[in-house]
């Protein structure tokens, strides 16, 4: 008898788990797996926008950039006040030009990183870029980059950080 009812009892909650997910007027399952690999976005996320949405999957990733943006955003002002005292200076030659930059973060885990390590030469790349497109005229140049002018700066490729 307890039996029966622990098995009845999982059975109900079970089927009630899969109910929503499939089938007409649900989730479908593929949307929700290709939204997921597409964005990268968490499952609740994803799920959240497709049920939003009625399973379209391009209105729900407009709404999840929408969504990662305003957050994000959120997230930055509330970040602003912090000090970034760490960081990494990069150089870059070529020929009789040169470029030198810094970029701070927060923590020394981060400074020591090769996702941000990569990024410092890349900057430095593009600001040496920068001054074969412009009248150099020998001087030396001290330019202050904020973030939407680091964004817009373009590589040789032709291509921006933003």
């Amino acid at each position: 008898m307890l039996f029966q009812k622990i098995f009845t009892r999982a059975l109900h909650s079970t089927r009630q788990l899969y109910a929503g997910t499939g089938g007409a007027g649900g989730l479908e399952k593929s949307a929700l797996a290709a939204l997921r690999k597409k964005t990268g976005y968490t499952f609740a996320n994803c799920k959240k926008a497709l049920e939003k949405h009625n399973n379209d999957i391009g209105l729900a990733e407009k709404w999840l950039h929408e969504q990662a943006q305003s957050l994000g955003w959120t997230k930055a002002t509330k970040l602003a006040d912090r000090a970034t005292a760490q960081g990494l200076i990069g150089v870059l030659i070529r020929g009789n030009r040169g470029a030198m930059v810094e970029l701070n973060c927060e923590t020394d885990f981060v400074a020591r990183n090769d996702t941000f390590k990569r990024f410092v030469d890349h900057v430095a790349g593009m600001c040496l870029h920068y001054t074969d497109l412009t009248d150099f005229d020998g001087d030396l140049w001290k330019l202050g980059f904020d973030a939407d002018a680091l964004k817009n700066l373009r590589t040789e490729e032709g291509r921006t950080l933003g």
